[in-house]
């Protein structure tokens, strides 16, 4: 038996003897229509349950963590609307820097870079790739509940508003991604990665589909208020990467309203 199995953006072959069953498991069609830029802004000019971009008008600098390539977030419909509404609605001199959320994984080079971000995007902002193990590149902010020692990329932590950009799916060991955790641990050191990733060997509860009860996933969460991230951008998407439906505002509200969607397809 011969399965073509998706690897980076191509396909490798998977040979099995005969006599193994095997059972292809992946996520339903839906029949949703995809989510408009027209949408995207309209969402994003409505936060669930916060205040909206235009009472940040006195901040200077904003940084925005987006995943990096092991990721498969539009971010050629999600990154413009959001850039454009801050320029709208924040002063006119204000700096924003992407950073590339690469977590324990190898940092991108430049060229890896522009090919997930839009060209004009890429070529106008800072871009700042995440190094887990420049240590002086990071701020200690404390240890968390579960012990978990926290430290953080610096200038992402020093900028005024803070907002992370993903998708929100199921996680294989991490309940859910998306949220808090795209700089919770995409912008965090080795030390905090390997320390919460430790409660995959302790906890029955690190499994697919389960948040409110996954200590590693509220571990994240904590990490994520410590930092104060602001706001996220989050989307639900297809396997085909069609946006199905997104949303905007506070992390934790944001996981909330989505994961009852995402357990209901």
């Amino acid at each position: 038996m011969k399965l073509d199995l998706k690897y980076g953006s191509g396909t490798r072959t998977l040979t099995l003897a005969d006599q193994y069953e095997v059972d292809v498991i992946q996520p339903g069609v839906s029949t949703a229509e995809a989510v408009t830029t027209d949408k995207i802004i309209q969402v994003i000019h409505n936060p669930i349950k916060s205040t909206c971009l235009s009472a940040c008008q006195d901040v200077k600098s904003v940084a925005i963590a987006i995943n990096d390539k092991t990721r498969p977030v539009r971010y050629d419909l999600l990154l413009p609307p959001l850039l454009e509404i801050l320029h709208q609605e924040l002063n006119s001199d204000i700096e924003i820097t992407l950073f590339i959320a690469s977590g324990t994984h190898t940092p991108m080079s430049v060229k890896e870079c522009a090919q997930i971000i839009p060209g004009y995007i890429f070529e106008k902002y800072p871009i700042h790739v995440h190094d887990c193990d420049n240590i002086e590149n990071q701020s200690f902010l404390g240890i968390t509940t579960r012990g978990t020692p926290v430290y953080v990329n610096t200038q992402f932590y020093m900028s005024e508003l803070k907002i992370v950009v993903g998708n929100i799916e199921p996680h294989h060991f991490m309940g859910f991604s998306g949220g808090v955790k795209t700089a919770a641990i995409g912008l965090a050191s080795r030390v905090t990665i390997n320390k919460n990733h430790e409660m995959l060997l302790t906890d029955k509860n690190t499994i697919i589909g389960q948040y409110e009860l996954n200590p590693m996933r509220m571990d994240v969460e904590e990490i994520g208020e410590m930092i104060g991230i602001d706001y996220a951008l989050n989307a639900i998407q297809t396997v085909d990467k069609t946006l199905l439906d997104v949303y905007f505002g506070p992390p934790q509200a944001v996981m909330l309203a989505a994961i009852d969607v995402v357990r209901s397809n």
